[in-house]
Order: C-alpha cells, then structure tokens, then sequence
C-alpha cells in the first residue's frame, strides 16, 4: 500500500513538474503592462506595453513619448516576435526612462510567465524587463474616504501649493470633492465594473499663482474612465488607452 502511495506521489510531482514549466502562449499577454522594471532596476515614470492579440498591435508608452509596432500572434509558445517598433517624437526634460524601455524592447525575443505578471526574455533567456498588470480590479466601495494626489499625468506635483492637492470619495452618495491646490472642487461619479466617470465638476473661483496643476487635474478627471490598483498599490485613474492620469494615494 505505501508503494501504491508513493508511485502516486511521484506521478504527481511529476505532472506538477510539467505544468509549471508550460511556456506561456501569445493569447496570454493580451492586454496592458505597466514596465516596472529592466533589467532588474525600477523604472522612473510611468512606461507601459500594451498587445492586442486580435489585430498583432503593440501599443504603449516609453514615459515620454508612444509607443507603437507590431507582433506575430502565430508565434509559437513563449516567443514573442516585435516588429517595427517604434515611438513618436516629442522630446522631454529627462529622456532616460524611454531609451531604456527603448532599448529592452530591441533586445525581446521571448516571455514567461511570472508570480507577478510576465517577463521579456531575450535570445539568452535573460529577462530584459518585467511586467505587471496595468491596474486591478478594485471594489468601487473601496474609493470611500480621502486621498493624496501623488501624480498627474506622470509628474508628481509641485511644491508651493496653497492647499494639498487631495480628492475625497463618498461611495454612498457617489460623490467626490477635494481640492486642486488652490479652489475647492465638488461633482460626482458613477461606477461601473472597472468604469468611472466622473461629472458635473464644479470649483471655486479664487486665483492663485499657480493654477496649471488645478487645471491639469480638472482635464484628468474629465478624461478619466477607469479606475483599480496599480502596481505600487496606489489607486490609478486612467483613461480609455490606459494611460494613468491620476495616482492617489489614500490617507
């Protein structure tokens, strides 16, 4: 009898064996992926790959300027092909970021799966960058209560405000109100799955010295559509291309 046993525990590791090694197919990285790191080291900003299975399109971010290409969706499991990859060509204060992502992408020739999301593999089987899910579900009850604006548009905010940028969810009146560093603002918001939209913002009329951030704020919000859990565990609103537009950080 414990032969028996023990048989059946071998054929089991054995199977378990094989199913952890099954390489990940194309079909399994459709969708959008935070960049957290290449190479090992974290990334600043905020640069993110997106792959649509159905049309072979690679789409994304650098941190500063789009990313776009395509990919073989015939590739055999866990060979992942990129061509034509490329970005736009607006110039930024710090280009650091995207010729790093840059970079990393020319080098991709495979993934796996990961505890996490998926790594990028190149020709050696080294990971080149890491992946995460672009955002998780998240509750929409779990909006109650205030937040720290972290991040607008990728840039964290400048110092010298006349008031802390925050936003304030009332989950059960589905209302929201804060402040965009100089006016208070009020509206509401309705939820939906991972939807959001917000409406019916309104703020009050007192000039500071600095309004850009206000009004960035305002033009996010307008834009938002989604919300859920980034990678840091942060919530993030972003819009329908998946580009984060708020961080926040609950307080």
């Amino acid at each position: 009898m414990k032969a028996k046993y023990l048989l059946l525990a071998v054929v089991t590791i054995a199977l378990g064996a094989c199913s952890s090694s099954k390489k990940a197919s194309v079909s399994d990285i459709d969708g959008t992926w935070t960049i957290v790191k290449v190479e090992g080291t974290d990334l600043e900003g905020d640069p993110y790959i997106g792959f649509n299975t159905t049309s072979g399109r690679v789409y994304g971010n650098t941190g500063c300027n789009n990313l776009l290409g395509s990919f073989d969706t015939n590739a055999p499991a866990g060979v992942l092909s990129l061509g034509n990859l490329g970005s736009t060509r607006m110039m930024c204060p710090d280009m650091t970021t995207e010729n790093i992502v840059l970079e990393a992408m020319a080098k991709v020739t495979g993934f796996k799966k990961t505890g996490n999301g998926y790594a990028l593999l190149d020709s050696d089987g080294k990971i080149v960058a890491e992946l995460q899910p672009r955002y998780k579900e998240m509750k929409a009850r779990k909006l109650d209560g205030e937040w720290q604006i972290v991040r607008i548009n990728g840039e964290q905010l400048p110092s010298g405000l006349n008031s802390e940028p925050k936003l304030i969810f009332d989950a059960e009146q589905l209302r929201v109100s804060g402040n965009g560093g100089c006016n208070t603002i009020n509206g509401s918001y309705k939820t939906d799955g991972t939807s959001i939209e917000f409406s019916q913002m309104i703020s009050t009329m007192m000039a500071c010295e600095n309004m850009d951030t206000e009004a960035a704020l305002l033009n996010a919000l307008e834009k938002a559509s989604k919300f859920g859990t980034i990678p840091n565990g942060n919530l993030g609103l972003l819009d329908d291309g998946d580009r984060l537009l708020i961080e926040l950080k609950h307080k």
